[in-house]
């Protein structure tokens, strides 16, 4: 029953808001004056509004309360309205603003917060020339000597204004504005002729955007638009005609026109005063107007540049020898090209120039040339310029096996070497065999070397292997290790070759090259052969007493070899009878055992039974192979005398010593074994005479 009651009572729905304010965003002036205005409206019915409120938020952060706003109209639709002007609302920026009110029921109710924006103003600011609003040139500018009048205007007081000119020795004026146009703010004897400007300025505040203000002012007599046909910069063209003019103001008595020093009376049409030029060459020129007016009074212009551009030409060295190398006293003609028909020069070292006009001048048949000569070309004519870097080159003579460099491009001459160092003049290498050499490659020019290549020639390319072929960068004074390689085919045939060694390199930065070569001789020898001797099957059937033959030839062929370590076991033998007899002892016991394979010691490598037999197909003269070793030509005979000597090598055949040493040291070693056998053929036959006894 009480919200029913409740819901009953008129002025407690909640009300309609609708309302203006000042459009958003509104520039500030100092006359607008801003209105608010609120009108409520109940969501049934209308409804009295007895009193209304309004806040307002400024930008700078206050806020102004107004209450007790009495409505107008008091009944339905009730409006409420409040105005301000623009020095009470305050400066330009953004600002909120909402309204409450109350119904004849005492009933309250509060908007929502509404949000306004004022921009800055525009003050324009205002320049007179002597009560003139405007430029003042032509026929209305200033007589020299005149005195002006240069009054600032700004609709508010209080403020900064300037003044500033191009005017010769001005400096910038400063005052405090004021709202009347009669002040004057600077007056000027005007000494010089010519043409100014003026420019008035403020820089605004909190509500006004700063503003300006430009005017040009003419002292007569003064030129302006100054005319060139065609613009400077333009490319040089034979007979061509050039146009000079300038516009002058003023009571003009005459006016002259200065080209590089020379004075000329200028043309004059209607106060436009004009002077031409035909078949300017090509270069940079100066001019200057002086104008003189009915007083006598000189005014001088600005003095201007002018530039006539050459032809570029493109210049082409070329050489009958592609390389741009040869060989000392060869035939060689150059030849220079030209885009243009210019007259051209060429220069060969020392020998005289040859000079021509055209697009292609020919040096003819050149000889003579002994060393690295400079070769380049240059354009006679000032009208024209070279473009391009080939215009200049250098050609490499070169001697057979020696070592020379040249170079090219941007008309200098490069110091310092290219060179091959330290290759070897002589390398001697078997056939079928391999052997390296190494070599240097040294820059002491001004510059570093690049695109570095090294190459081989005269012999085939399978023979060597470089280390490298090529460099990207030869540093100055960083000389490079090239190895080179020489793989000599078994089937090369057996002579001395010539060898060349070449590298070329370009200075780095330009075309220019360099090229350097050196020869060598390879020397292809013979393989050694090594021989060795095989004794025949007869002589592998000869009996152990052959070993003390072997020994007696040995002895006496002792001149061929010297003494080795065989020929003393065997002198060793010879003398020490009581080895023999043991040696004998023991064999005669091992006859009667019928359990024990009988083996003869490995003198001869044979093995013998307990009967003497035939020696078999089977048998291996180990023995005599390794007496073959020594290079000894043994002919072994059975019929032969025990005494007899085996003939001598001939002395050129034992051509490895070193071989010879290494074999005696194994056959010694093997006779240690001999005597090693013996010692325990003894210890057997010592424990046999034992269990006899």
């Amino acid at each position: 029953l009480f919200l029913v009651m409740l819901l009953s009572q008129r002025g407690y729905a909640e009300p309609l808001w609708s309302g203006n304010a000042p459009s958003t965003p509104d520039n500030y002036n100092i006359s607008f004056i801003p209105e608010f205005n609120i009108t409520w409206t109940n969501s049934t019915e209308n409804e009295n509004v007895t009193s209304c409120n309004f806040t307002l938020g400024r930008p700078d952060g206050t806020i102004i309360n107004y209450d007790s706003i009495s409505p107008n109209p008091t009944t339905p639709p009730s409006l409420c309205s409040i105005n301000f002007t623009q020095d009470e609302l305050g400066q330009a920026g953004d600002y909120n603003y909402s309204w409450s009110a109350k119904n004849d029921t005492d009933y309250w109710s509060t908007s929502d917060l509404w949000n306004f924006t004022i921009e800055k103003g525009i003050l324009p600011i205002h320049l007179y020339l002597d009560d003139i609003e405007g430029n003042r040139t032509d026929g209305n500018s200033y007589n020299l000597y005149n005195i002006t009048d240069f009054k600032v205007f700004l609709n508010k007081t209080g403020e900064t204004v300037f003044l500033d000119s191009t005017y010769p020795n001005w400096t910038l004026q400063n005052n405090t504005s004021s709202t009347s146009s009669n002040m004057t703010f600077n007056t000027t004897n005007l000494t010089i002729p010519g043409l100014f400007n003026l420019t008035a300025y403020w820089d605004g505040n909190d509500n006004y955007t700063n503003s300006s203000k430009t005017y040009y002012f003419g002292v007569t007599p003064y030129c302006i638009n100054n005319i060139e046909f065609p613009a400077s910069g333009s490319t040089y063209s034979q007979g061509e005609n050039y146009s000079f003019e300038i516009e002058c103001i003023g009571d003009i008595k005459n006016v002259s026109f200065e080209w590089s020093g020379t004075i000329y009376t200028a043309n004059n049409t209607s106060n436009l005063f004009y002077y031409n030029l035909t078949d300017l060459s090509a270069g940079t020129y100066h001019y200057q107007w002086h104008v003189t007016d009915i007083d006598n009074n000189i005014f001088n212009s600005t003095q201007y540049t002018y530039i006539v551009d050459t032809i570029p030409t493109s210049l082409i060295l070329a050489c009958s020898d592609s390389d741009w190398s040869i060989l000392s006293g060869d035939q060689v003609t150059f030849s220079c090209n030209a885009n243009n028909s210019v007259k051209m020069r060429m220069t060969i070292g020392d020998f005289y120039p040859i000079e021509d006009t055209g697009t292609s001048l020919s040096s003819g048949y050149v000889t003579g040339l002994t060393s690295n000569t400079y070769i380049y070309c240059t354009i006679l004519n000032s009208n024209y310029s070279h473009v391009g870097t080939d215009w200049d080159h250098w050609i490499t003579v070169m001697t057979t096996g020696g070592t020379t460099g040249g170079t090219t491009g941007g008309g200098t001459a490069t110091t310092g070497k290219f060179l091959i160092e330290g290759l070897i003049s002589s390398l001697s290498v078997e056939a079928g065999k391999s052997k390296s050499d190494s070599f240097k490659l040294s820059n002491t020019l001004s510059n570093n070397l690049v695109d570095v290549n090294i190459s081989v020639s005269r012999i085939s390319s399978s023979w060597y292997r470089l280390s490298k072929t090529s460099i990207s960068t030869l540093k100055r004074n960083v000389p490079e290790t090239i190895t080179i390689t020489f793989n000599i085919p078994e089937d090369a045939e057996v002579k001395d070759y010539d060898v060349t060694v070449t590298a070329t390199g370009r200075i780095i930065g330009t075309s220019s090259k360099r090229t350097t070569t050196k020869t060598m001789k390879l020397n292809v020898t013979t393989p050694e052969q090594e021989v060795t001797l095989t004794p025949t099957s007869e002589e592998l059937e000869e009996n152990v007493t052959l070993a003390t033959t072997a020994q007696e030839n040995i002895t006496a062929n002792d001149t061929v070899i010297g003494a080795t370590g065989l020929a003393a076991t065997f002198e060793y033998l010879k003398n020490n009878v009581v080895i023999i007899v043991a040696i004998a002892a023991c064999l005669l016991i091992f006859i009667f055992r019928s359990n024990i394979t009988t083996v003869f010691t490995e003198a001869g490598g044979i093995k013998v039974p307990k009967s003497i037999k035939q020696k078999t197909k089977a048998a291996k003269p180990s023995r005599f192979k390794l007496l073959g070793k020594y290079k000894l030509d043994i002919n072994l005979r059975k019929d032969r005398e025990i005494n007899e000597k085996i003939p001598e090598k001939e002395p050129e055949e034992i051509r490895r010593p070193e071989v010879l040493d290494r074999e005696i040291k194994r056959d010694i070693k093997e006779l240690q074994q001999i005597f090693s056998q013996i010692e325990k053929i003894e210890k057997k036959k010592k424990k046999f005479d034992l269990d006899n006894n």
